[in-house]
């Protein structure tokens, strides 16, 4: 019964950390899909998946207030990766590079 209680805080951080960080997979994508993005149509479909991880993070984060500061990195991601995309959205054709982009 020891060695379970020793271990238990560790498998307990871990399942709470899972929570917050399964959507960063999700992000990653986003972000390449945002780099390839060619025209208006594939800009607006990078917008409407990272409207979609924005409204499954609202509802489905769950977290204890000691990960709150995770939860919370990743809303300011979400928020960091909207607006790159509107940057790189506003930028001629011409200029949308990968120079521009990162």
């Amino acid at each position: 019964m020891i060695p379970l209680m020793k271990i238990a805080p560790t498998v307990y951080k871990a399942i709470m950390r899972k929570r917050i960080h399964r959507f960063y997979h999700d992000l990653d994508q986003i972000e390449e899909s945002i780099l390839e993005a060619h025209n208006q149509s594939d800009f607006d479909a990078c917008g409407d998946e990272l409207d979609r991880l924005a409204q499954e993070v609202e509802v489905g984060v769950e977290v204890p207030t000691s990960f709150r500061n995770e939860e919370y990195d990743l809303r300011m991601h979400l928020r960091h990766v909207r607006k790159r995309l509107e940057f790189i959205r506003s930028l001629p054709a011409d200029q949308r590079t990968t120079k521009n982009q990162a």
